[in-house]
């Protein structure tokens, strides 16, 4: 009980230190760029029946392509850049992304389109087939082109999961809502209202804010 005393002034100080800096040492931030950026693609909506052609312009310091659209059979043409967070050679093994609460992205646009469309990709095996990559959840946002600017943010409760994604998965409700825990790729695509002509993109960097560990399970560690 003497040792105890003594050091409870300590442990008080360093309990107080502790909740002081809650947000500085929880803080996790992930910073993708043509950089440090390992898998990608450009793709199209060619496999779907589509007309659009894609070019890579350059790739590094920063990512730049252009889409070129024609007149096509298809309700929505797209064309899509991907960037594939694999952790490993497996596709499903993705980056845990639930804790984090903001996406900012670093994004110029040339065209006639009123609006881009970004998907944050998660995997589970709730809802997802292990051979079909686009079995995974489009966690869906769209974007006016007005709004770009340089670090343009949105939070992570921006984003829901659109009506033809569940409509195709036949999905109970409780698989409805958005889910971050296993992202396997981010997309940055025309959006709905694009058009015929050329679509001219550059691409800097995209910054995940978040945390390690939630603040409440590093109240009951401090409390521990």
């Amino acid at each position: 009980m003497k040792i105890l005393g003594k050091g409870t002034p300590l442990l008080l100080l360093i309990t107080i230190a502790l909740l002081l800096s809650t947000e500085s040492l929880l803080s996790r931030k992930i910073t993708l760029s043509p950089e440090n950026i390992k898998y990608f693609e450009v793709y199209t909506d060619t496999q779907s029946g589509g007309n659009t052609a894609s070019e890579i312009i350059n790739s590094n310091p920063i990512f730049e392509w252009r889409c070129k659209m024609v007149n096509s059979s298809l309700d929505y043409p797209f064309c899509s850049y991907q960037i594939i967070l694999r952790q490993n050679d497996d596709w499903k093994n993705g980056l845990d992304l639930s804790l984090f609460h903001t996406f900012k992205l670093w994004l110029e646009y040339e065209g006639n389109a009123t609006s881009l469309r970004l998907f944050i990709r998660n995997y589970s095996n709730d809802y997802g087939s292990t051979n079909d990559f686009t079995s995974t959840k489009y966690n869906s946002l769209d974007v006016n082109v007005d709004h770009l600017q340089d670090g343009l943010t949105f939070n992570f409760s921006n984003f829901n999961v659109p009506d033809w994604w569940q409509r195709e998965r036949n999905l109970a409700p409780v698989f409805m809502s958005p889910d971050f825990s296993n992202v396997v790729s981010l997309d940055i695509q025309t959006g709905s209202s694009v058009k015929t002509g050329i679509h001219h993109f550059k691409f800097t960097k995209i910054e995940l804010h978040g945390q390690w560990l939630s603040t409440e399970n590093w109240y009951f560690a401090i409390l521990v």
